[in-house]
């Protein structure tokens, strides 16, 4: 589990202001899909007045500076799945 050693950039929270002045924190989940905890990071990405989630490669979240404004596009609201049909 190299993602959760301490000092990690996967265990930091990042913060994003969208075009509307809405600040989101975007901040990994402690609970992940045991298959994707090496390669992938869930983030859950709140603001005072809606919360979503996202997950991403490693990779992508580990760098100086993510496309935060990429992945608040891609989340979905927290419960929500894109798998799920009506």
């Amino acid at each position: 589990m190299t993602g959760r050693r301490p000092g990690n950039p996967s265990n930091h929270e990042r913060e994003f202001t969208d075009r509307g002045g809405v600040q989101w924190t975007f901040a990994p989940r402690k609970r992940v899909r045991r298959e994707e905890e090496e390669t992938h990071v869930t983030l859950l990405i709140r603001s005072a007045f809606e919360t979503r989630v996202v997950t991403c490669r490693r990779d992508e979240w580990d760098t100086p500076a993510p496309d935060l404004g990429r992945l608040l596009a891609q989340s979905v609201p927290s419960g929500g799945s894109r798998g799920a049909k009506s």
